[in-house]
């Protein structure tokens, strides 16, 4: 009997695009600050799930320029990948905030009703280094 062995390629690269734009922080952080806000006052905090997230952001008219600018990324970087976008326009469907009052949980991955698993699965401490602008889940 023959032994078969995979053979591993790298047939599906995966880009990240980077780029820096301080012209959106300061509106977006007083929208997040102001949603958060609003979002603490109107629920508890969940022992089990410690974290605040806020409503929609879209459409707010103080971080409409950085949902113009996701989108519009978005649509050049598909058409820059062969995607034939002439027909399609891109938007932003999602765009809220959260806040976690505990980082140091494991994360439970769960599966939406279409079966599209949206969330972060991870067991261990995340560590956001600001000077690098980077965030670590490391073991402890």
């Amino acid at each position: 009997m023959s032994k078969a062995t995979l053979e591993p390629s790298a047939l599906f690269a995966s880009m990240v695009y980077t780029i820096k734009k301080p012209e959106f922080l300061d509106a977006t952080l007083a929208v997040s600050d102001e949603m958060l806000a609003k979002a603490k006052a109107a629920r508890p905090i969940n022992d089990t799930y410690p974290f605040v997230m806020s409503d929609s952001m879209i459409g707010n008219e103080r971080t409409l320029p950085l949902e113009k600018f996701i989108a519009e990324s978005a649509w050049a970087i598909l058409d820059n990948q062969g995607y034939q976008m002439d027909q399609f326009l891109a938007y932003v469907s999602e765009f809220w905030v959260q806040e976690h009052f505990k980082i140091n949980v494991p994360s439970v991955s769960e599966a939406d009703q279409s079966g599209q698993d949206w969330n972060i699965a991870c067991d261990g401490v995340f560590r956001i280094d600001r000077e690098a602008s980077t965030a670590i889940i490391d073991k402890q």
